[in-house]
């Protein structure tokens, strides 16, 4: 528990928001876990700033059957959290949704 209170002081810059998007990723992941049932592929991109990894991720979100988390931090959570699988996918739609609002029309 120390290691997890450690880690998340550390490495988030608002703990308060890192605690309550768990929480609600893992409620609401739970509540809409039927619309993950036919997932079939995960992807994750790994790489290192400025590599072009969220240019791609943007180019896929733009269909309509992905959904990419783009700039999410997912290890964090998986690594210290050991998040479900439908709480994982709740949270990564929820980041892309947030993503595409963000900057929807911003470079028109």
């Amino acid at each position: 528990m120390k290691s997890l209170v450690f880690e998340i002081k550390h490495r988030t810059k608002n703990k308060f928001k890192f605690l309550y998007s768990h929480i609600e990723s893992s409620i609401l992941g739970l509540v809409h876990r039927k619309h993950f049932t036919g997932v079939k592929t995960f992807c994750l991109f790994v790489g290192y700033p400025r590599s072009g990894h969220t240019l791609v991720a943007s180019l896929l979100n733009a269909h309509p059957n992905i959904s990419i988390g783009i700039e999410y931090g997912l290890l964090l959570y998986v690594k210290l959290l050991k998040c479900k699988k439908h709480q994982i996918y709740y949270a990564l739609v929820k980041n892309s949704k947030n993503y595409s609002e963000k900057f929807k029309n911003r470079f028109l």
